[in-house]
């Protein structure tokens, strides 16, 4: 992931609920990163947007995104991170700007080296391909909100621990929090998995463009839901479910002068493992 540069503080707090559901069988949850280590996902989004101005609605479109991530494990260093090569590609259709009747069709991808604690925590992103510092940015606010820490110790069923990042908006903080919960244990794609569920207000600074003339930004408040199934033998996240509200406030310039409208979108998103080989 990315080198870190907002101010940020996260804090576990470890709450015991009632055992639920596998007998209080205790687990520890961790990332086993060994050299070599090669993990295959395939996600698949669907998504809604709406962009409204002045209480007009301006766009509307839909998409369905097929995302392929790759991530390998180049080496473990002597403070227990991870440095992990992660190569994004995706593929998805919309509706052309300006003849509805015409669908384009949008590919890319991406690079980026993260370093990541065995708990989790991401510690550092390079970004190897070409990114604008906007975007970069934003990738950096998701990882440090939505990337799960994992509580020291054994959890049994029904424990959680809520995790929270300091953020500021125009000099103002505020706090990103992120409730996680494990529910139980059961088998997904062949692989027995801790069940973690979450409930979390994430809230992403827009920053400007360099190269975006109308000098977009703002902010993104998003409710993110979800479940996540840990394979808690092999270290990995086999299979993931989320489900996202993003409330975005935007300004941009137009004609010399500032701006307001809204970008509001609705998100399902499903990522599962496809491979898992040492190299």
């Amino acid at each position: 992931m990315n080198k870190i540069t907002a101010i940020v503080g996260i804090s576990l707090l470890t709450a015991v609920l009632q055992s639920c559901g596998t007998g209080g069988e205790e687990i520890s949850l961790r990332f086993k990163f060994e050299p070599g280590l090669k993990l295959v996902y395939d996600q698949t989004t669907r998504r809604s947007l709406t962009v409204t101005e002045a209480d007009s609605v301006t766009k509307q479109s839909s998409a369905t995104i097929l995302l392929q991530i790759e991530q390998t494990v180049r080496r473990v260093l002597p403070d227990t991170s991870a440095e992990i090569l992660e190569r994004d590609s995706w593929d998805y259709t919309q509706v052309n700007e300006k003849d509805s009747t015409k669908l384009d069709t949008v590919r890319g991808s991406r690079e980026m080296v993260v370093f990541v604690k065995p708990n989790g925590k991401v510690v550092d992103i390079d970004f190897t391909s070409e990114m604008d510092s906007s975007t970069a940015s934003y990738i950096e606010d998701y990882f440090d909100q939505a990337t799960p820490v994992f509580p020291s110790g054994e959890l049994r069923p029904g424990q959680s621990w809520t995790q929270e990042t300091s953020v500021f908006i125009d000099s103002v903080p505020t706090v990103a929090s992120t409730c996680y919960i494990f529910t139980g244990v059961e088998r997904q794609l062949g692989y027995r998995c801790a069940v973690i569920t979450y409930d979390g207000n994430l809230v992403i600074p827009v920053k400007i463009s360099p190269q975006d003339s109308t000098q977009r930004q703002g902010v993104d408040r998003i409710r993110a839901t979800g479940t996540m199934y840990f394979a808690y033998q092999e270290g990995c996240v086999v299979m993931q479910v989320e489900n996202w509200t993003v409330a975005g406030q935007r300004e941009k310039l137009s004609e010399g002068a500032s701006k307001s409208y809204r970008v509001d979108s609705q998100s399902e998103t499903r990522f599962a493992l496809k491979e898992r080989k040492l190299m």
